[in-house]
């Protein structure tokens, strides 16, 4: 466990460019000892390179073969990344089922980006039946991890009253929240315009955010 720890580790400082010159190409030779000692993050790591082309040519085909085995080993990115996979239709046909599949099991092992992804399917009512409530109780979670869309997600729910109250400042407070997160662009710009229709008044002081069920 110890050496495919260390090698992994080695591979993360070339892909990162951390005290030596970024190098992908290397970072992936790295990740692929690694991951022949049963490392399964690395072999994950892999599969993403392959389908962003770093460090090696793009093959969607290689890269779901290395989330399918990842995710197999444990891997919760991985598991995540083949509904990303399917989500979006990469090297594979579109299939929204199967990406919620995989992101209902990415989000049990507590991913949570998963748990964004399956908000945004229930949403559009896509591989499942639309249902507001549950894509509000998905980005809450999402949210209670730590994952900043999240935050601009909630606030869109309040913002519109989907399966919530309509509450503008509760909105607010969901956007002020992933600015402060870093979740800077789209959540700004809802903010501002909060203010700018006269939802809130210009020196609305944002509450902390609270987690609920609705």
């Amino acid at each position: 466990m110890g050496q495919n720890v260390a090698t992994a580790n080695l591979g993360w400082l070339y892909y990162n460019g951390e005290g030596v010159e970024r190098d992908p190409g290397k970072a992936l030779e790295y990740f692929k000892a690694a991951a022949e000692q049963g490392n399964a993050s690395t072999l994950g790591q892999i599969g993403s390179m392959y389908a962003n082309g770093e460090g090696v040519e793009q093959d969607y085909t290689k890269a779901l073969e290395c989330y399918t085995k990842s995710a197999e080993m444990g891997d919760r990115s991985s598991m995540h990344n083949l509904g990303w996979v399917y989500d979006y239709g990469l090297g594979v046909e579109q299939d929204y089922k199967k990406a919620f599949e995989y992101y209902s099991k990415a989000a049990e092992m507590g991913n949570p980006l998963s748990f964004y992804s399956l908000g945004i399917l229930y949403y559009g009512g896509l591989g499942t039946e639309k249902d507001y409530g549950k894509c509000f109780e998905n980005w809450m979670r999402s949210a209670e991890l730590g994952y900043a869309p999240a935050y601009e997600a909630v606030g869109e729910l309040y913002r519109d009253g989907l399966s919530v109250e309509q509450d503008y400042r509760k909105a607010a407070d969901w956007f002020h929240k992933a600015v402060e997160m870093g979740e800077t662009d789209e959540a700004q710009v809802n903010y501002d315009k909060l203010i700018e229709e006269g939802k809130i008044p210009k020196d609305y002081t944002p509450k902390e955010i609270t987690f609920e069920t609705k």
